[in-house]
């Protein structure tokens, strides 16, 4: 891999007086001397960055100064990543990532018209793509977030139209269907699950989502793509558990 001009991520890159100050180092080491794996390195850090405040900012919805900083940051390591040109060798994992979560980085700034093109992005292309499950997944969850069922409806078909055994998906689906459910059986939106069916369906999503998670530990993953896929995880879990929790 030839030098990469990376003017427009030195000052991401500069120390900043934390605990990623040596993994900026060695991103900024890697793309110096052309490391035919420094633009991946480059998204890995993204992601490790990203990872310091994702629970507050996609889970929870805090949106402190520190969150606008880091993801208005990460998202352009991405935006970088995904634009600067490569050679036709160069694998393509870190691109169809990059997109992803600049998309999540859009939402958490604020612009959600911008994250749901990002992510429709990398869902125009192939099933079974780099990040093509996964994006899905970002997309239903910021439509859910942003209060747009029918788009969120549409969204979950197209998931489970290409992924029929995907548990997010799932799990969405049988959440709407049982609030249907309740709204027509009782005339009305306001009467939602009972406090049984809802601790039923939690726990049991809490055990599935324990085993998957000791799953994915023991499969052998190199740590950056063990770290993403866990947040993934844990950001789909959350947002499925969110959706329940409107149903009370």
């Amino acid at each position: 891999m030839a030098t990469l001009p990376t003017h427009l991520i030195d000052s991401i890159l500069a120390p900043h007086g934390d605990s990623l100050d040596a993994a900026r180092a060695s991103v900024q080491d890697a793309l110096a001397a052309g490391a035919p794996a420094g633009r991946k390195q480059a998204f890995d850090f993204a992601n490790e960055y990203w990872a310091t405040v994702a629970t507050e900012a996609w889970n929870e919805g805090e949106r402190s100064q520190e969150i606008h900083v880091i993801c208005t940051e990460v998202k352009q390591l991405c935006d970088w990543v995904n634009e600067t040109p490569r050679e036709e060798f160069e694998d393509r994992y870190d691109t169809g990532g990059a997109v992803t979560t600049a998309g999540m980085m859009l939402y958490v700034l604020g612009d959600t018209d911008g994250a749901v093109e990002r992510f429709q992005e990398i869902i125009a292309r192939p099933v079974n793509s780099y990040f093509h499950e996964s994006t899905h997944e970002k997309l239903i969850s910021t439509l859910i977030k942003d209060d747009r069922t029918d788009e969120a409806l549409l969204a979950i078909d197209a998931l489970l139209d290409s992924y029929p055994h995907n548990t997010f998906g799932q799990n969405c689906r049988e959440a709407y269907a049982a609030d249907q459910a309740n709204s027509a059986s009782t005339g009305g939106p306001e009467d939602k699950i009972d406090h049984e069916t809802y601790s039923k369906v939690t726990t049991a999503l809490s055990a599935q989502f324990s085993a998957d998670m000791e799953k994915l530990m023991g499969a052998g993953l190199p740590p950056a793509e063990m770290q993403v896929r866990m947040n993934d995880a844990q950001k789909a879990f959350q947002s499925t558990m969110e959706l329940l929790s409107r149903l009370l």
